[in-house]
């Protein structure tokens, strides 16, 4: 039995706004040009997430599922992880530590 690839990681780092929102989103699709097989988001650097973060995030979830690539979160703090649930981002995606 051969081991699943890496995933490409991407480190969050700030607060995930319009801004930084905007730079993750080229990121991932810079990404998903190269078909990974997985994607993991590593939120260690960030410890703040709006509104407009969150929906870039929904919309990398959606573009991801689109290319068949798994999308788990890294290292995502209580109170963020608090909201994924409250938003149901965790039905979605995989949160590992």
């Amino acid at each position: 039995m051969s081991a699943s690839p890496s995933p490409a990681v991407i480190l969050l780092e700030g607060y995930l706004n319009q801004r930084g929102g905007e730079s993750l989103r080229r990121q991932v699709q810079q990404l998903l040009q190269q078909h990974p097989v997985s994607l993991a988001l590593d939120f260690s650097g960030t410890k703040l997430v709006n509104s407009i973060g969150v929906s870039f995030l929904l919309e990398i979830i959606d573009a991801a599922r689109r290319d068949n690539t798994e999308i788990e979160f890294l290292h995502v703090a209580p109170d963020i992880t608090d909201l994924f649930n409250l938003l149901g981002i965790t039905s979605k995606v995989k949160l590992r530590e």
